[in-house]
């Protein structure tokens, strides 16, 4: 009996996909698949089963099998996409690849992470800046290499804030780092609608030279006539930061939150250098000296005229509002017209005591020395004091009295309840800057009242002259006066509107042989909004 051949089993290996084919030394035979051959291509991954024979001199064969591995490459299956979203937002970018043993994310400052053994790799970028715009891409790893994704790109766009005009005067600022600060180009969207833009110390109106927005202040927005409610929007990053800078003296101060505030968590910072703050859209002030606080919220996009004894800082990182706010909207029902609202105006603090001896649902109007209402205020709470606002002629809004800076106010109390007007004299306290002469931004305080009771139809009687003659009658009745008749209206019992009729004139006539006989009412409205009633029977 032959011995058979000792052979030592050839190992080979581990290959890596896409290896040199190799060439076997050994003097044997090498089948894979039952098929002969000499040498390897490892062109694919796999474990491959070979037999090695050898055969001696006696013509005895023996044989041994062994395995030839094939490591795979790495291969990517989804590749990371480019991503464009807002600021603060948060982003994923993400691949899938395959015989990965580790993959590496890189971005603009360089390794940003590994993930080890996975088939798939999230990156995720929480509230993103604009430190994280750039290129990013992956490195996928083995044991035969490596290769690297397609490179994308992270944009970081900005916000857009839109900016609500109510009114003929708002208030307006922005919470963002603007892209574009030109108001020239920011003011253009408004296009025939915008009279100026008013900051402290800059002014801008249409044709005028421009200049950048600072994002720093506020500003006092006029609106042509008819032109509102509007908007415009700006656009750019919420990069401000939370500390913001109030210089001494007046200032109009932006919202540099996304959100409304409580005015007292920002005011309170301020202490007693704090004088006042004031809304320029509504009737509100946070007024410590005045004890009126009425200004409970700071909304964005709005601007607020403030006033502090020194330079000081606030800071906006203060809790926001959740709910809805709402705006008291007094309804005048005086026998006075509305006052005409304009960025130039005096601010009249009326203690409680003053207003003690007065009902809810009383009046107190502020007027010029031609008897011109300036601004008037309803008693609707004793808890604290209330606030009148004198308004006088601005540089947009023309002609609306003769109030101008060291002019007397003038005032008086109505009382719907009984038909009385006083008129009276108030005593204004000495601890405010001003009193009872006008000052553009002035501060008084109203301390008690001492009036004089006369009846509405007395107090008219003192400067407005009025005949209706003859009254009653039958077809045509005349109207003389020694003011100018704006229109008169006529109205049945029950307020319903009969005629109606433009005078423009110190005197007219109304025809009336069209009506039924019975009693009617009479409107008289003058050129500076009075209005009168008469009574008038048509026989």
């Amino acid at each position: 009996v032959n011995p058979l051949p000792v052979i030592d089993c050839p190992e080979y290996g581990p290959f890596c996909q896409g290896d040199p084919a190799i060439v076997f030394e050994e003097t044997g035979v090498f089948t894979l698949n039952g098929d002969v051959v000499t040498g390897f291509d490892p062109v694919a991954a796999g474990d491959y089963t070979l037999v090695y024979t050898e055969t001696n001199a006696f013509g005895c064969d023996n044989s041994c099998s062994f395995i030839i591995k094939v490591l795979p490459v790495p291969v990517i299956l989804s590749q990371p996409e480019s991503v464009a979203e807002l600021y603060g937002y948060d982003i994923t970018f993400s691949i899938t690849a395959d015989f990965a043993t580790s993959i590496e994310w890189y971005g603009p400052d360089g390794l940003i992470m590994t993930d080890e053994n996975v088939t798939t790799s999230v990156l995720s970028i929480e509230k993103i800046t604009l430190n994280d715009v750039g290129e990013y891409y992956c490195k996928v790893i083995n044991e035969c290499g490596f290769l690297f994704s397609d490179t994308v790109y992270l944009e970081v766009l900005p916000w857009t804030q839109i900016i609500d005009l109510p009114s003929y005067l708002n208030g307006v600022s922005t919470y963002l780092d603007l892209i574009d600060c030109d108001v020239e180009t920011i003011m253009s969207q408004l296009e025939n609608e915008l009279l100026a833009l008013e900051f402290i110390k800059k002014v801008y109106v249409p044709g005028s030279i421009t200049f950048c927005w600072n994002e720093a202040e506020g500003a006092k927005l006029y609106l042509k006539e008819d032109t509102w409610p509007t908007e415009f929007s700006v656009t750019g990053y919420p990069t401000l930061g939370t500390e913001m800078p109030i210089k001494a003296g007046w200032s109009i101060i932006p919202v540099w939150s996304s959100e409304p505030v409580y005015a007292q968590d920002i005011f309170e910072q301020l202490g007693n250098n704090l004088i006042i703050a004031v809304s320029i859209n509504y009737n509100e002030v946070y007024w410590p000296q005045g004890n009126i606080h009425t200004l409970n919220y700071l909304e964005p996009g709005r601007a607020y005229l403030v006033k502090v004894n020194n330079e000081a800082t606030v800071m906006w990182n203060t809790i926001t509002v959740s709910h809805a706010i709402h705006h008291p909207d007094m309804t005048n029902t005086s026998i006075w017209p509305d006052p005409n609202i304009t960025g130039n105006f005096h601010l009249i603090s009326i203690s409680t005591n003053a207003i003690s001896d007065l009902s809810i649902g009383d009046y107190i109007g502020v007027f010029d020395k031609n008897g011109t209402i300036a601004g008037l205020t309803e008693v609707t709470d004793f808890s604290e004091n209330i606030l009148l606002i004198a308004f006088a002629d601005d540089n947009y809004s023309g002609k609306i009295n003769d109030l101008s800076n060291n002019g007397k106010m003038y005032f008086k109390v109505y009382k719907p309840s009984t038909g009385e007007v006083n008129n009276i004299q108030p005593l204004f306290s000495e601890n405010m800057p001003n009193s009872d002469l006008f000052y553009t931004y002035g501060m008084s305080m109203i301390e008690s009242i001492n009036g004089e009771k006369a009846s509405v139809e007395e107090v008219l009687n003192s400067t407005y002259y009025i005949n209706i003659h003859p009254n009653p009658v039958e077809n045509t009745t005349y109207l003389t006066s020694n003011k100018k008749i704006q229109s008169v209206k006529l109205l049945n019992v029950t307020g319903q509107e009969m005629m109606k009729l433009n005078i423009d004139d110190t005197h007219g006539e109304l025809d009336l042989s069209r009506f039924k006989s019975g009693s009617y009412i009479v409107q008289i409205q003058f050129e500076n909004g009075l209005i009168v009633t008469r009574q008038l029977i048509i026989k």
